[in-house]
């Protein structure tokens, strides 16, 4: 084995033991040569590269189709709950200010000196 494939290896072991992702790319670029080299040189280093490349072992097209219709789901039943509550909030939005409009006419009673309310709970 030559010193270039030993530390084509060594870095190779660092990058799976560090859980970083590994790639031809990354193995030659922490040696410090090209990814040809490893591509002509040492085919059976690049397949080796290629088996422990964590993207590559990523899940089947079918498993994230399914992943992502249930995400899909659970989108539009948060969807529906942001609806509904913001539903609520107008509602409280306008109540809220209805009752403002109501405080700020009792203050400006209770702070004028000729105002008198009248009704049945007017004083007469």
């Amino acid at each position: 084995m030559s010193e270039t494939e030993t530390k084509l290896r060594s870095a190779l072991k660092s990058l799976v033991a560090a859980g970083e992702r590994v790639t031809i790319s990354g193995v030659a670029r922490a040696v410090g040569v090209s990814p040809a080299l490893i591509h002509n040189r040492y085919p059976t280093l690049a397949q080796e590269i290629r088996a422990k490349d964590s993207y590559r072992k990523s899940k089947s097209t079918h498993d994230l189709r399914q992943e992502l219709r249930a995400e899909i789901s659970k989108n539009k039943l948060l969807m529906e709950e942001y609806r509904k509550l913001e539903e609520d909030f107008r509602k409280l939005s306008s109540a809220n200010e209805a009752l403002r409009v109501r405080l700020a006419e009792a203050e400006a009673i209770t702070r004028s000196k000729n105002v008198f309310p009248i009704g049945p709970s007017g004083g007469e």
